[in-house]
């Protein structure tokens, strides 16, 4: 299998007298087909440089003490759910922090949801650190508008036979069954997990409070597309262990995806916010209803994940052609490295409908690289390792070369 180099945006850090570089990073993951590879882990350095670690006798707390900051899984078959286990909705949550958890409820007391993860974990989840809770199957067809948070205080988003009711209040409590509301509309209810589609909860929170920054701080991507960011622990044979808000995780192999070392030395240009798009995937200036914006480590066609040249992607951002993506650059910024590809997901459609287009890079208003033609199909094109030191805006353009149809453009 392929081992390809993550988009990184890199950092100047000064170390001693002598600034090192970080970076930002989107990371490639493998395929979801078959692997015929050995289980184990690959350690990727800053500079891009693999070295594959067999799991038998693995005792390691940090990566970096071998150059690493990237730990990628593979040659494991992704769990299934347990036959044994039958309760429990399917539920994905986002968390204030911005990590997305998809799993199962299995219960809920006062101020604390748990869910089980990918593996069998289970993870205690308290109020304040949970922005949105949404149930899938409740939603189905009946989401015939977006979901969104109110301007202030909480609402919960009941399923009806024909509709997703809005009630706007205060959320009380989790209970074993449900969720316990109060409002204007209802008075203090408690609703069952069979009548709620979506929740969110009101962040109050001490913005000016800092939390401390643990030794080794990971964010850890599943292979069920969860994020979790928390302190590494300790890497063995058979798990890595991670405590995540103040709960100790140890997730065995098989369930996990990456672990990245998060200290301020690497960074994924996909948890940047950019200032403005131009475009949106609009080809005539007219939306006539389709309108195609991007999204951060998710294809731009249908939200789904990442992959080009037939791999997985796990970081990345998805874009439609024509757009263009606008990001202030800070000072300590060094360099962009990554590839970019048209979305194998277009190869569903004919082949004339498969896309083309042409990537370019601007850096304070001037074209730093073009790639030429990419088509649908293509492999993945290594994009040349961008300086950025001094500059102030970079912006990410895919421009159609062709008809339109399938140009579901990847930067990854």
């Amino acid at each position: 299998m392929r081992l390809l180099r993550p988009l990184l945006l890199q950092l100047l850090v000064p170390l001693l007298l002598v600034p090192l570089g970080s970076s930002v990073a989107a990371s490639a993951q493998g395929s979801t087909a078959p692997i015929a590879s050995p289980e184990g882990l690959v350690f990727e350095t800053l500079g891009g440089a693999t070295q594959r670690v067999p799991l038998e006798g693995l005792d390691l707390a940090d990566p970096r003490e071998r150059g690493a900051w990237s730990v990628r899984v593979e040659g494991f078959e992704t769990p299934g759910p347990d036959p044994a286990e039958t309760g429990g909705r399917r539920v994905q949550v986002r968390l204030h922090g911005g990590e997305e958890l998809r799993g199962r409820i299995v219960g809920g007391q006062g101020e604390v949801l748990s869910i089980e993860l990918l593996g069998g974990v289970r993870l205690p989840l308290e109020v304040e650190r949970i922005h949105r809770v949404f149930l899938p199957e409740q939603v189905a067809s009946l989401q015939l508008v977006p979901l969104e948070a109110p301007s202030e205080g909480d609402r919960l988003y009941r399923r009806t036979q024909a509709a997703l009711d809005a009630i706007d209040g205060t959320l009380d409590s989790f209970t074993p069954g449900g969720v316990s509301f109060e409002s204007d509309e209802v008075g203090r209810k408690t609703f069952s997990w069979e009548e709620i589609a979506a929740l969110y909860v009101e962040y109050l929170g001490d913005e000016g409070a800092v939390a401390p920054t643990p030794a080794v701080p990971v964010v850890v991507d599943l292979a069920d597309r969860s994020r979790v960011r928390g302190a590494l622990e300790r890497m063995s044979t058979e798990s890595c262990r991670v405590q995540v808000g103040g709960h100790v995780l140890e997730l065995p192999w098989p369930a996990v995806s990456e672990i990245t070392v998060v200290d301020g030395r690497v960074r994924f240009l996909s948890s940047l916010a950019p200032e403005r798009e131009v475009g949106c995937g609009v080809p005539f200036e007219d939306e006539l209803g389709m309108s195609w914006p991007h999204r951060m480590d998710a294809n731009a066609f249908d939200g789904g994940p990442l992959r080009s040249g037939g791999e997985a992607w796990r970081r990345g951002i998805g874009m439609h052609a024509p757009s263009k993506l606008y990001f202030p650059l800070k000072d300590d910024y060094r360099e962009l490295v990554g590839y970019c590809a048209i979305d194998d997901g277009a190869l569903r459609n004919p082949r004339r409908a498969r896309g083309a287009v042409v990537f370019r890079l601007h850096l304070d208003g001037e074209i730093a690289w073009e790639s030429g033609l990419v088509r649908g199909g293509d492999e993945p094109v290594e994009l040349p390792r961008l300086r950025l030191s001094g500059k102030k805006e970079l912006v990410l353009e895919v421009d159609p070369a062709g008809s339109h149809a399938g140009d579901r453009a990847n930067w990854l």
